[in-house]
């Protein structure tokens, strides 16, 4: 009787099996030194604003409401108080914020140069960070970056997405789904190929999951790997995490779930996934049938 319980009960899932890592952060370059009031970024009506609760950690009255943010540590609450957030504003010097560095690094070379611009005016940093989140993850990453789109969209500026290694417009960082639906993995991680015959994610860390990749394809199928990256990451975040050991893809030439990262100058310290195609299977073949039957 147990067993089939267990089999028919289906009751909707208290977590999605992961977490939001309170090492996630996304930060708003703002090139401008003036910000807008409280109430012109959080507001329980939402009435030109992203509806919640906004406070500085030191200060109080209705006052403080309508004066622009400052230097200083704030906190950010959902309307449903189940998401809340860290905010922090500082002066780029500060935080350790060096646009120049930035921009001559090789991997800002695929910014646009407006983006670039904005960037290189960097004046203060607001950094929003998670204090407490929703058990099921995705109404407080709505939330999150709902507000970090807002912010950059106030101030003229882009947001920085560290362990995406990404930098966002406000466009771009504007939730495009529903608060009570599953995240698409396309917004909130990044596929990139940083050499040939090989592609991995960046951003599976946000929710404390290890990262995942993929090796030894050619040249022609590098569009397919990132797709099937970007498409197991959705599996995860539909369905819970991946273990060593499970398979995926074509049942015909699948792919084993092993241990990864041995590539240390890129992944020290950081828990990675490596998509393995079973000995039957060439990596062309296996990500070739994975798409189609997906």
């Amino acid at each position: 009787m147990k067993k089939l319980k267990s089999l028919l009960d289906y009751r909707k899932r208290k977590t999605p099996g992961y977490g939001i890592s309170d090492q996630f952060y996304l930060s708003v370059l703002s090139p401008t030194p003036h910000l807008p009031t409280l109430l012109q970024v959080l507001n329980p009506a939402g009435e030109g604003a992203v509806p919640g609760f906004l406070a500085p950690l030191s200060g109080s009255g209705k006052d403080v409401l309508a004066q622009p943010l400052a230097r200083g540590q704030y906190v950010a609450s959902s309307l449903d108080k189940k998401s809340i957030l860290k905010m922090v504003v500082l002066p780029k010097e500060e935080a350790g914020f060096s646009p120049e560095a930035f921009l001559r690094h090789p991997s800002s070379a695929h910014l646009s140069e407006d983006m670039r611009q904005s960037i290189s005016a960097t004046w203060l940093l607001i950094q929003l960070s998670v204090s407490a989140h929703d058990p099921m993850v995705s109404s407080t990453m709505h939330f999150m970056l709902s507000l970090a789109s807002h912010l950059a969209r106030l101030t003229g500026g882009v947001v920085a997405d560290p362990m995406a290694q990404d930098y966002l417009s406000a466009d771009q960082t504007l939730p495009k789904f529903n608060p009570e639906d599953v995240m698409p993995a396309s917004q909130v991680i990044k596929v990139s190929t940083p050499k040939p015959g090989y592609s991995c994610t960046h951003g599976m860390l946000k929710f404390a999951l290890p990262e995942l990749e993929i090796s030894g394809f050619s040249e022609p199928l590098t569009g397919a790997s990132q797709l099937l990256l970007l498409g197991t990451a959705q599996t995860i975040f539909n369905h819970g995490p991946l273990v060593v050991g499970a398979k995926i893809g074509d049942s015909r030439a699948s792919f084993s779930v092993v241990s990864g990262g041995f590539d240390r100058a890129r992944w020290d310290g950081i828990p990675v996934l490596d998509l393995l195609p079973d000995q039957t299977a060439q990596v062309d073949e296996a990500i070739a049938a994975a798409i189609a039957s997906a």
